[in-house]
């Protein structure tokens, strides 16, 4: 089941969509609107109950690589720069 939080961010009001299902890992994203947050969690969890739903899993290291890879190929590293990431 869904929940939507509303709180006051830097850029006004805006609503936290959170969706906890038993055995999966909580689901949550943010909107300007209400409405936006309760569409996208009736879409997501008619996603999960009919198995199609799959998570968006990019790691952090991920991230990294396809930065080395398409940054390098622009302008090289240097050592330091290669070594710190």
């Amino acid at each position: 089941m869904g929940a939507i939080t509303k709180f006051l961010g830097k850029k006004g009001v805006s609503y936290r969509a959170l969706i906890r299902k038993k055995g999966m890992s909580p689901i949550s994203k943010t909107f300007p609107k209400k409405g936006m947050a309760q569409d996208w969690i009736n879409r997501i969890e008619s996603q999960i109950s009919s198995d199609t739903y799959q998570e968006d899993a990019q790691f952090f290291a991920d991230v990294i690589r396809q930065y080395i890879l398409e940054v390098s190929a622009i302008k090289p590293f240097g050592r330091s720069k290669l070594t710190t990431l």
